[in-house]
């Protein structure tokens, strides 16, 4: 009797060791912080001019004189979730003298050819003229020099911002009569892309633009 007590007194010692050791593993305080249904998705880039998502009424000038200066006003709008830097390039530039001779001044992604350019200004002195009395503007940036085959005029905006652009065309007072009949042509391309993690330099210029 009192070996079987001890054995079991023993054997009980232990069950309650073991016991207590399952109670304290379970026992800790404890917190916990749920962050259900994650998921992930990309932001969107819409750019709108003037409402449109795709295609948007140009300008059609007739019957310039000149001294006639005009102005065309785009509004510009970031519609989308991301911030976006665009631009107005000015593809497929050609212009058209009352013979017929025409100068493909850029292409249609906007690369500006200045060997077709300068063909252009020595046509028009050959006819008379001091230089290119021609006036197409984006934002006062002339189209028609080095710096114009691609517009330099680069705005960041950010969602539901806008911006409105100016394109100014038309002939100085000094064009004379070679400039009578000429035909200018133009699709202007808007042009957006994504702002974030695309301007490393901090110049507010996109580096995929160069």
């Amino acid at each position: 009797m009192k070996i079987r007590s001890k054995i079991s007194g023993a054997l009980l010692s232990l069950g309650l060791g073991a016991a207590l050791m399952i109670v304290g593993t379970f026992a800790l305080f404890s917190d916990h912080v749920i962050s259900p249904n994650n998921s992930f998705a990309a932001g969107t880039l819409d750019l709108k001019v003037n409402g449109q998502d795709t295609t948007v009424q140009g300008i059609n000038a007739t019957g310039i004189t000149p001294g006639d200066v005009n102005t065309q006003s785009f509004k510009v709008q970031n519609a989308g979730s991301l911030d976006f830097f665009y631009r107005i390039v000015p593809s497929n530039l050609k212009i058209t003298l009352k013979d017929g001779t025409s100068f493909q001044l850029t292409d249609d992604k906007g690369t500006f050819n200045q060997s077709a350019y300068d063909n252009y200004v020595k046509r028009i002195k050959a006819d008379g003229e001091s230089g290119d009395h021609l006036q197409i503007k984006v934002a006062g940036q002339s189209f028609l020099d080095s710096n114009g085959g691609i517009s330099t005029h680069v705005t960041k905006l950010s969602p539901s911002q806008t911006d409105n652009i100016d394109i100014t065309y038309g002939l100085d007072k000094d064009a004379g009569n070679a400039y009578q009949g000429i035909k200018v042509q133009s699709d202007l391309y808007f042009d957006a892309v994504q702002a974030k993690n695309n301007d490393t330099n901090g110049n507010n210029r996109p580096d995929s633009w160069g």
